[in-house]
């Protein structure tokens, strides 16, 4: 006897970290090149999915550094308490991020690494948008990320278009 299945990949309502309005708060505007800034917490829910596509926007003030990168990272954390269980000296606000005793890159490799932006040479007013992860997978249900502007340029002074956004996939096996 045999059994057919097929899967499809659905994906499903889509979680933010922006300026306002997403699902978790971090302002980037004018972040300067060779800074850090960390997320308020994601609550991903009790049952989240196990595999995320992870994107970014970003728009920056003047032409970034061709091949310069802008990296992610996560805080998983077991509490949605901003203070509580976090790693890498991270505060779990939408604030600027100094890791521990001011080392955030150290302090960084203590967090999972989501994804890099690697930057191309435009000018400003160009909302560059790069695929971070294909698929990422949250360690906890809830999460900041903290990120690092590498581009050689500020981010521009409306973080309007700037956002960090995971669109959950789910396998979905029908009979």
């Amino acid at each position: 006897m045999t059994i057919q299945s097929t899967f499809n990949l659905s994906p499903g309502t889509a979680k933010t970290v922006k300026s306002s309005g997403g699902d978790g708060t971090i302002t980037l505007a004018s972040l300067a090149s060779g800074s850090y800034r960390q997320s308020t917490k994601v609550d991903f829910g009790a049952s989240f999915a196990q595999r995320w596509l992870v994107e970014l926007d970003v728009e920056l003030a003047a032409t970034p550094t061709d091949g310069n990168f802008i990296d992610v990272w996560a805080n998983p954390s077991s509490s949605a308490t901003a203070a509580t269980d976090n790693k890498g000296g991270c505060s779990g606000s939408d604030a600027a991020y100094s890791g521990y005793s001011s080392n955030a890159s150290a302090s960084v490799n203590q967090l999972d690494p989501i994804g890099s932006h690697r930057c191309t040479v435009q000018a400003t007013n160009t909302v560059q948008k790069s695929v971070l992860a294909r698929e990422w997978t949250p360690r906890n249900r809830y999460c900041s990320f903290v990120l690092l502007n590498g581009a050689g340029s500020a981010v521009h002074s409306s973080d309007a278009n700037c956002v960090l956004r995971f669109t959950p996939l789910a396998s979905i096996a029908e009979a």
